[in-house]
């Protein structure tokens, strides 16, 4: 389980994965930040989106289609209502 920047920062493992044919699940959590913030920023939040400013309902970066682009199963959970279980 890692957050977006360690995800992004190792992903030549996801060649490693597919190459050696591993049953690895992944989970990717965006969220540390805004944890933070809530803890000491009394939830003040900092707008920084890194994607284009006309498309901000767009998911940027789409790590889903970064990981399918490798070739390996993935799916995407983006509410907690949502079952997790069925997603891994």
């Amino acid at each position: 389980m890692d957050g977006d920047g360690s995800f992004i920062m190792n992903v030549q493992n996801l060649a490693t994965i597919k190459a050696e044919n591993l049953s690895v699940k992944v989970i990717q959590y965006l969220g540390m930040i805004v944890e933070l913030e809530d803890q000491y920023f009394k939830a003040n939040r900092a707008d920084l989106y890194l994607g284009d400013p006309l498309r901000k309902s767009e998911i940027f970066l789409d790590m889903l289609k970064l990981v399918e682009a490798c070739g390996i199963p993935a799916a995407r959970v983006t509410k907690q209502k949502i079952d997790v279980r069925a997603a891994i």
